[in-house]
């Protein structure tokens, strides 16, 4: 885990305490933000669809970490029992936010429903790192400020 990196570090005088989220975690954040604005227009949205990607980060001996590569359908086996339990949590939040993001109660339809934003999901393993609707307001409110001055 993590976790177990950061203790691993702090051991050997790598890293204060703290480095994980003060540090490293922002990166990584940084890092997928940049991948997915790079190739947001070849991302096809589908209503009612998602897709689970697997993100792979090299650390380097100065622990700069360095997108390796991005995996379209990640290996969801587990070989240990730490990974079997994450795996496992991940799985039930990318399912509870797919039908909370649906209004899903399992008495309708959920196609016949309008989807949440996923900006107010209840998220606990997740972090919601880019709102396209948000974008889609800003852009609209600097298209009317843009129409606002020229006229």
């Amino acid at each position: 885990s993590m976790e177990h990196l950061e203790r691993y570090l702090i051991h050997h005088n790598k890293v204060e305490p703290g480095w994980l989220g003060r540090t490293f975690v922002p990166q990584i954040k940084d890092i997928i933000m940049e991948l997915f604005q790079g190739c947001r227009d070849a991302i096809q949205l589908r209503y009612g669809c998602f897709q689970l990607l697997g993100v792979d980060i090299l650390l380097t001996e100065d622990l700069t970490p360095i997108l390796m590569e991005v995996n379209g359908s990640p290996a969801l086996h587990a070989v240990s029992g730490m990974l079997e339990n994450l795996k496992a949590e991940l799985m039930k939040e990318v399912f509870d936010l797919v039908f909370w993001a649906h209004n899903c109660d399992g008495k309708s339809d959920p196609m016949s429903r309008s989807p949440r934003p996923v900006s107010t999901a209840p998220l606990r393993f997740f972090e919601l790192l880019y709102d396209e609707s948000g974008e889609q307001a800003r852009a609209a409110a600097a298209a009317a400020a843009a129409a606002a001055a020229s006229s």
